[in-house]
């Protein structure tokens, strides 16, 4: 321990200085050795407040401070009983002992009762009574210790399943917000799976379950140590389990301890293992190689220790505590397996069978699992175990082989087929099987957009597949399940799936290229060898349809035919697509949209007609009926607006635009007129705007949307030969009331406004920017990458940066300043990181020498250098 008289601070003393100190130490002592010294520094600090108080009432620590588990910036909870007779003078007498120590900038929260409100309150709300689980008494009043020890205790008598049912409902709930698994780049180390709450809850449960008294032992030792040692005591694990789970909660707790000292305040703590601490956490804890902090080496440490406790958790919940019986198993019904000696199926579980073990057959071993998925059943911990004991002492040569291949695809192709990779990973079946992978298992690697390291991230696109085709998840007007059931064979998708990101142990910007070059010899060591040349294909090419169907405009017949040139046929479409949904909703929860689902089905649907041979043009109601006049002027109309304008509208809307435009062109003055249309799809709204063309239209428009609290995904910019713009943009509403009408008439008012100069549309962008401030984020560094080709006198210009409201109207009045047209614009929003792509021409009568187009370049370059700036 490093308690030290001289760091309990009198009253004189700084607290904060003496808490700061103890703080600091982190690095050489246990994780709960700090927490120790931090809670009984606070206690003292509080016994030496209290006084004349703490003879009246009873007071408890709870929360964190009631387990001994402080941090430096934790929550210091107490909970003070007093008798129903001095409920008038309560109030003066706790604000006489808080006030000095909140004026000390100490962070207390208390909440004080009589005997009679604890009952009540704790049948009303599940999270006061489960604060007083982990309750602790401070030396106070002993009767009120006694009555407060007896009302909690009566509450959790014999059980309450109620109070169970709450708290395991909460645990599914943190899991789901927090992260459902360890294996998280930034990972919240209390909460997410892994973490501190997942052996809090099991702390309720077993009080819940009335297997365990309430409250926290007075001995000096923290509350969850408490905890793992009843359950060690009770037969719940083993030693070593015990031994394992200690060290890594010591390891939480250390890593936890270091988080709390980067935070500058109280304020500023968090629970996070963001990029911003993992540098100078693997530094302060000895990770470093060649004198540089070895992130890699301490994420994995992380996960290591993360494991052992989301294990514990998953095991013990679902085995024991989960049941309205925590003694369910011992009523269970047993049936041996001669197929597979030293385990016993037990109602749905697989457990080891003592002193009997599992025969030294890879097959053997590998059928265990395809025999649970089949049958639903779960391999429960001391299984694994088992199985993982008779694994290490089998060469990984006798894993490979044509046997183990086609049990390999058995495992892919049935549903539950993350879980149960999972669960090979656990045991080193898998990098026996396919070695490679060991060097992605647990594989941190430093992203923005990533949720999961990248096995993690590897298992979850199998999931997310069969969660769409199986079980229709993945929402029926995308056509998954649909596009799924019309493969030759779904073989080479999971293992294309299972080896897409196998390169990014070796870089992460070429992992297609390296990991399509290890496909032959893992498969061919599987007898799979006659996958080879399409899941090398998969692998090479899986990175290409998101940045067709996100970064380029694919309304462009020259994108279409670009894509399918690669694809190539129809199967390897469809092998693309299902690959590139699962690959991109297994980044991260939040970066799969029903936006870019709409873009990849587009994308998908337009490039197997073009392979089809058929025409690219959305589907119509059916076959309008026209006059030959209008049917004319349809044709010319299509032919003047050129095929990118056709495979992007479905004739009903087509018909609609040619309506709108011969109203337009009977008016006098058709470059002081507009009309706009508005049509709401499920996740986003299409504004077409039609007016006469002029100088800097299109960031007009863009403007113009944008005070209107607009967000511009998309932007489709057509013109017809005597002069009519039409130009279509899909946005989102940011209010999210507005009806369609409202929407395009406010519009279609505004446009007039500015368009007969009665209004500035900069002005109108800078008091949206004002209005919407909220919405707004910083800009940060934009690089702008220009192609320029010499053969069709077009630009390609592509800006990566950070997202803001209103930036597409500045970039549109910038590069029209420049001297370009935009013919098209393609917007894509990864979190708060935009790229956006404009094909641009030089503006200017007939043809603009390439020297002068590469000045106004470099004009460009500038003036979006000085914007960024």
């Amino acid at each position: 321990m490093i308690t030290q008289d001289q760091n309990k601070p009198t009253a004189r003393q700084s607290i904060h200085d003496t808490l700061d100190r103890i703080a600091r130490d982190y690095t050489q002592f246990t994780g709960s050795e700090i927490c120790l010294e931090l809670t009984s520094t606070i206690d003292h600090v509080l016994l030496e407040a209290g006084g004349q108080l703490f003879e009246r009432v009873a007071v408890f620590a709870i929360g964190g401070y009631g387990r001994r588990e402080l941090c430096r910036h934790s929550d210091i909870d107490l909970f003070i009983l007093y008798d129903a007779g001095d409920r008038d003078s309560i109030e003066s007498r706790l604000k006489d002992f808080l006030h000095p120590l909140w004026d000390s900038r100490l962070e207390i929260k208390y909440s004080a009762h009589t005997p009679d409100e604890v009952r009540r309150k704790m049948e009303e709300d599940s999270d006061f009574a489960t604060a007083l689980i982990e309750s602790r008494p401070l030396p106070s009043h002993p009767d009120l210790i006694r009555q407060f020890r007896r009302v909690v205790g009566r509450y959790f008598a014999n059980g309450n399943d109620r109070f169970v049912r709450m708290k395991l409902e909460e645990d599914r709930t943190r899991r789901k917000k927090y992260g459902d698994t360890y294996k998280l780049l930034e990972p919240n180390i209390k909460e997410s799976a892994g973490g501190q709450r997942d052996l809090h809850t099991l702390q309720w449960l077993v009080v819940g379950k009335g297997d365990r008294e309430p409250g926290i032992t007075p001995e000096e030792i923290i509350g969850t140590f408490d905890l793992l040692q009843w359950l060690l005591n009770e037969n719940y694990i083993t030693v070593r389990e015990f031994a394992s789970l200690k060290d890594a909660y010591h390891f939480i707790l250390r890593i936890r301890h270091g988080i709390h000292s980067a935070a500058t305040s109280g304020s500023a703590k968090t629970d996070h293992l963001d990029i911003n601490v993992r540098h100078r956490l693997a530094r302060m804890l000895g990770y470093v190689t060649n004198e540089k902090p070895d992130v890699q080496a301490f994420m994995q440490a992380y996960y290591r220790a993360a494991r052992e406790i989301d294990y514990a958790h998953n095991f013990l919940i679902n085995e024991h505590f989960g049941h309205s019986d925590s003694r369910w198993w011992r009523r269970r019904k047993e049936e041996n397996l001669d197929k597979f000696p030293g385990l016993v199926r037990v109602n749905n579980s697989l457990i080891s069978e003592s002193g009997r073990s599992l025969p030294g057959d890879p097959s053997v071993l590998v059928e265990v699992f395809l025999y649970a998925q089949k049958n639903q059943l779960q391999l429960t911990r001391d299984a694994r175990q088992q199985i993982e004991q008779s694994v290490h002492t089998l060469p990984e040569t006798r894993f490979q082989n044509d046997v183990i291949g086609r049990k390999l695809c058995d495992i892919l192709t049935a549903p539950d087929a993350a879980e149960i990779l999972r669960a090979l990973l656990y045991t080193e079946i898998l990098v026996k099987v396919i070695p490679e992978i060991e060097k992605i298992h647990r594989l941190h690697i430093q992203s923005m957009y990533h949720y999961y390291t990248v096995d993690e991230h590897t298992f979850r696109t199998i999931e997310n597949l069969q969660k769409a085709v199986f079980l229709n998840a993945g929402n029926g007007q995308y056509e998954f399940r649909q596009v799924y059931q019309e493969l030759d064979d779904p073989v080479p998708l999971y293992l294309g799936l299972l080896l897409h990101d196998i390169g990014k142990a070796e870089s992460r910007d070429e992992h297609h290229e390296y990991g399509s070059s290890m496909v032959s010899d893992i498969l061919s060591r599987l007898g799979l060898g006659h996958y080879t040349a399409i899941v090398e294909f998969l692998i090479q090419e899986h990175l290409k349809m998101e940045r067709f169907a996100f970064r380029r405009d694919i309304n462009r017949i020259e994108t279409i035919e670009a894509f399918g040139n690669i694809a190539q046929t129809e199967e390897q479409l469809r092998l693309l697509y299902l690959l590139t949904y699962a690959d991109i909703s297994a980044v991260s929860p939040e970066l799969w949209t029903e936006w870019k689902a709409t873009l990849l089905h587009e994308l998908y649907w337009k490039t197997r007609r073009f392979l089809l041979g058929e025409p690219i043009q959305p589907a119509s109601a059916g076959v309008p009926e026209w006059s030959d006049s209008f049917r004319q002027l349809y044709d010319v109309h299509i032919s003047q607006m050129g095929p990118r304008y056709a495979a992007q509208f479905a004739r009903e809307e087509i018909a609609e635009h040619l309506r709108t435009i011969q109203q337009l062109s009977q008016l006098r003055d058709i470059s002081q007129e507009v009309r706009v249309l508005v049509d709401r799809e499920a996740t986003f709204t299409e504004i077409t705007v039609i007016t006469g063309d002029r100088p800097k239209l299109l960031s007009t428009i863009c403007g113009v949307l944008t005070s209107h609290g607009l967000d511009i995904m998309d932007a489709g910019i057509f013109t017809r030969d005597e002069g009519i713009a039409l130009d279509q943009f899909r946005v989102v509403p940011l209010i999210k009331d507005q009806s369609p009408q409202e929407i395009g008439g406010n519009i279609e008012h505004t446009l007039l406004r500015v368009l007969r100069e009665e209004t500035n549309v900069h002005d109108l962008v800078r008091k949206a920017e004002q209005r919407w401030r909220w919405h707004r984020k910083p800009l940060g560094k934009v690089l702008p990458a220009i192609e320029w080709s010499e053969e069709n006198s077009r630009v390609v210009l592509e800006v990566t940066g950070r997202d803001r409201l209103g930036l597409l109207y500045y970039l549109t009045k910038i590069i029209s300043e420049a001297g370009f047209n935009i013919h098209s614009a393609k917007i894509h929003t990864e979190g708060q990181t935009i790229t956006d792509v404009f094909y641009l021409s030089p503006t200017g009568e007939g043809e603009v020498e390439p020297e002068q187009v590469k000045a106004r370049l470099e004009h460009l370059r500038t003036q979006l250098s000085e914007f960024i700036s």
